[in-house]
């Protein structure tokens, strides 16, 4: 990491010691979290200041320890008090970890996942699991505020893959990736769906999938489609 003053580079860096695969800063601009591809994430203090020239944080250069996975870290993101940090790895795990407590390395919340993604306010998590699908769980605490989002018959859950917000946060999209290759939109507070299913018809396989900014339009891709 390079620090900037106005605009203008500092003569100081951070290193977290391995290629950073995630970073995010937390509201109030006193810390940063980088995850890296060695299996850590990692706080470091960025030398806050408010108005009136006092301290609000830690001194610029590493806080605490490192906060362990079992793979690379893929996503990370500070609750919106700033007193959470939820980080993601390819070991299929979520951790929460309290803050400042975050050095001690022992995490509060540990759930193991197929696929996760954090959303930009800290405030929720979408989470697959095979046992029991695509769901909508509450941070820091994990608890469940919507799912299956797509139920599937003889109650085995449908697997809905994440691909991306509208850019308010308030909406997402979902491809199901087990037979039917539809893509539906879903609210980002409670998990209904608001729109769907679309696809290019039967046996074309959607790829990707996106929202525009405002979260009125869909953009669909489809292998057969190019």
């Amino acid at each position: 990491l390079q620090g900037y003053d106005a605009g203008a580079p500092a003569d100081r860096s951070l290193r977290h010691g391995a290629p950073i695969s995630a970073l995010a800063v937390d509201p109030k601009g006193r810390l940063a979290a980088t995850g890296g591809m060695d299996g850590t994430a990692r706080l470091w203090g960025l030398d806050a200041w408010d108005s009136s020239g006092k301290a609000i944080g830690p001194p610029w250069g590493p806080y605490g320890g490192a906060m362990p996975h079992a793979g690379p870290v893929t996503a990370a993101a500070f609750s919106g008090d700033g007193k959470s940090l939820a980080t993601v790895s390819r070991d299929g795990t979520v951790r929460v970890w309290d803050v400042p407590d975050a050095p001690a390395g022992s995490s509060r919340l540990q759930l193991f996942v197929s696929d996760s993604r954090i959303f930009p306010d800290g405030k929720r998590i979408f989470a697959f699991d095979y046992s029991v699908g695509a769901r909508l769980l509450e941070l820091p605490s994990g608890a469940s505020v919507a799912g299956p989002l797509v139920p599937g018959a003889k109650a085995k859950p449908r697997h809905v893959q994440f691909h991306g917000l509208d850019r308010a946060g308030k909406r997402f999209v979902g491809l199901l990736r087990d037979g039917d290759h539809e893509a539906w939109v879903f609210d980002a507070a409670d998990g209904k769906r608001l729109a769907g299913p679309f696809s290019f018809g039967a046996g074309k396989e959607l790829q990707f999938a996106r929202l525009s900014p405002d979260g009125a339009r869909l953009l669909l891709s489809a292998t057969q489609e190019g």
